[in-house]
Order: C-alpha cells, then structure tokens, then sequence
C-alpha cells in the first residue's frame, strides 16, 4: 500500500480545508470560559496535526455595540469594550485591520472614523447620526483570554490542548497577519475522525461572527488556524 501524504493547510471559522459542515460558531458567554468555535475532523483526511510552535493562529475578534441617534450630538462614543493600536499604529489607514468599524444600519451606510482615544475607549465618528438612527460598532476585541480544548470521538472531553490561557490582546499587539509575525501558541494535538478541536474564549464582552450590517462582509469575526494533514 502506499505511504501516507501530508499536506500543511489552515482550518478556519469558515469550513476551509474540512467544509463548512464541519465546523459550528457560537457566542461567549460573558466572563465564562466558552467555546465559540469546533471543527469536527472530516473523515477524507487520516488525522490532522496542530503544533502551537510551528502552527500560527490568526484571529481578529470583534464585539459589537449598539448606539441610536438622538437631536443631540452622537459623534463622540464611548466604547463599552477597551480597545487598542493594532500593531502599535494608531492611524487606521496604517493599520492591517481597523480597530473599530462603525455602520448606520438605517442609511445602509459606513460611517467614518475621525479619531480614537485608545486611553479613553472613546471613537469619534466622521457624520452624526439622525435622530432615531441605528448604529452599529464593531470594535476589536481585546479583554480576555483565548484556549484549545480538545474531545473524542464519543464527545467526551480530552483537555486543554495547553493548560494556560492566552491573553486576546497579544493578537493586535503584533502584525499576525503578516509572514514571520504570526501568532503562535502553546501545546500539540493530534485528532482524527470525528474527534472534536475546540476554540475558547474567556472575556467580560461577547464575540461576534456575523451581522446583517457589518459593511466588510459575512464575517465580523475571522480565526484562522495552521495544522498538517494526513491523508
């Protein structure tokens, strides 16, 4: 019989590489150890291996937060979530994702960000909304902490993939999405059909996935994650 072949690939939160029937997206809850992503292994493959140390994981969360316009002024808003530079710029122009994004959902418009106090959480907005307007913002997360979790074949739990949790913010502290600056994070893991990986967040605000208004796409959110396969 001949050898098996091994292919190094990325899993994402879309279905890439295992199909989207192969993975399911839920919603944190607050300040509770979650998981808010699983891919189930696809029975095409022979096993997947995830090495932290040589397998980045890309990850860009983000929350969301409702304001309605009043007859006042609404320009400057005040972020129920911390928010920081990514990668250390400021400038959201410089940056490999924006920080924050903000949608009028009733215009169907994306509104402009004219500043961010990142010491403040506060975002001032380009346009002021109407009265009575819906507004979306979508900031980055940044507050909490991110861990693997892996099961078997009958659903039961293995463990953490590695015991310690991994602080959201290193994320935006670096540009991840970048070659040779990606993210890496601990622990190995070797699962096969059926086996279950999980993905896990612990933070005070929620995540995100979709959105009827999110003006870049499907996703609000996007995870990304390098393994090796056999097949």
């Amino acid at each position: 019989m001949p050898g098996s072949s091994v292919e190094r690939t990325s899993i994402s939160h879309t279905g890439t590489t295992y199909g989207a029937e192969h993975v399911t997206l839920g919603q944190n809850q607050p300040d509770k150890m979650s998981t808010v992503c699983t891919w189930e292994h696809s029975r095409q493959y022979e096993g997947t291996e995830m090495v932290g140390k040589r397998d980045a994981t890309r990850f860009v969360p983000r929350t969301r937060q409702k304001l309605t316009g009043t007859a006042a002024d609404d320009t400057v808003v005040v972020l129920d979530s911390d928010i920081m530079p990514v990668a250390g710029k400021h400038d959201l122009d410089k940056q490999d994702y924006p920080a924050v994004i903000a949608m009028n959902a009733t215009t169907d418009t994306e509104i402009a960000i004219d500043a961010i106090d990142y010491g403040t959480n506060e975002v001032t907005l380009a346009d002021d909304p109407a009265d009575g307007d819906e507004v979306y913002l979508y900031p980055i997360l940044a507050e909490g902490s991110v861990q693997f979790r892996a099961r078997n074949s009958i659903g039961q739990v293995e463990g953490a993939v590695y015991k310690w949790p991994i602080p959201i913010y290193r994320f935006h502290d670096f540009p991840q999405l970048a070659r040779g600056t990606e993210i890496n994070l601990h622990g190995s893991v070797t699962f096969e059909e059926h086996d279950e990986l999980e993905f896990r967040i612990d933070s005070p605000h929620q995540l995100w996935w979709e959105d009827n208004y999110f003006p870049l796409g499907q996703y609000i959110s996007s995870l990304e994650q390098q393994v090796e396969l056999t097949y």
